[in-house]
């Protein structure tokens, strides 16, 4: 009888932990619902609801979202130099990235409308203190201004799952 008590008592603790445990794990999924962020009502982005808004990713742009567990990180913004002619605007924005990068690769450009608007998206890749970084760049030529947006993660793992996600937000784009 005895027996059968400490054996009952601890089963208890063991489904009790248990219980915590799935309600801790469950607890932390993210939300798969998009969500609509409005830049100074010059733009707006679809953002994935696990992305939560920071001010520590470009100084000055309006649009800064991250997941710090997910390495996957998302800014938009104005272009800065409106003097520029198109090719020169896109050519800026990918040189940038590029002198961020070890050995950068560019894998894949195409050129694309986004609502109404002429886009060129660009994907590239390389070494930044060691770690690959995964980079999806968008050069939007709207009718009002240009415009960059910016997706990436670390590894290549990560790319591959997230892919989808950074080119959903690329094309969500919207000029107000």
């Amino acid at each position: 009888m005895i027996k059968f008590v400490l054996y009952s008592k601890a089963m208890n603790r063991i489904f009790f932990v248990l219980f915590c445990l799935l309600s801790f794990v469950s607890s932390c999924n993210y939300s798969s619902e998009s969500r609509e962020i409005n830049a100074e009502n010059k733009f707006t982005l679809s953002v994935p609801g696990f992305l939560e808004e920071t001010d520590e990713l470009k100084p000055g742009a309006p649009i800064q979202v991250r997941n710090k567990f997910r390495n996957l990180y998302v800014v938009a913004f104005p272009d800065p130099q409106p003097a520029a002619g198109d090719q020169e605007f896109y050519e800026n924005g990918i040189r940038v990235l590029k002198s961020a990068l070890k050995n950068p690769q560019v894998s894949d450009t195409v050129h694309l409308q986004i609502s109404g608007h002429p886009c060129i998206q660009t994907a590239l890749f390389g070494k930044m203190q060691g770690e690959n970084i995964f980079y999806l760049h968008l050069a939007v030529m709207g009718g009002k201004q240009r415009y960059e947006v910016c997706t990436w993660t670390r590894s290549e793992e990560r790319w591959l799952r997230f892919r989808p996600d950074m080119e959903k937000i690329l094309t969500s784009f919207r000029e107000l």
